[in-house]
């Protein structure tokens, strides 16, 4: 699950080439899975770079359940 968020983290890093990025991240499920461990391996590959976690949506993983969070999110 680490990984599962280590490795996003760092492709947006090198790809960002280090100018900002503000991005949402929408792991799944609270308390269930992973979520937790993609988050956490998500922040350690952004750790020192200008990707920034601007919010994060917990949700099942269902599509429209991802689809409104999402949603909400955007209208903010």
């Amino acid at each position: 699950w680490f990984q599962m968020g280590y490795q996003p983290g760092r492709y947006l890093v090198q790809w960002a080439h280090g100018k900002p990025l503000n991005v949402l991240l929408m792991p799944g499920p609270d308390n269930a899975g992973g979520s937790k461990e993609m988050v956490e391996g998500f922040r350690a590959a952004i750790a020192g770079s200008p990707v920034r976690i601007v919010d994060i949506a917990l949700g099942d993983n269902d599509i429209e359940i991802q689809r409104n969070l999402l949603q909400e999110m955007l209208e903010r």
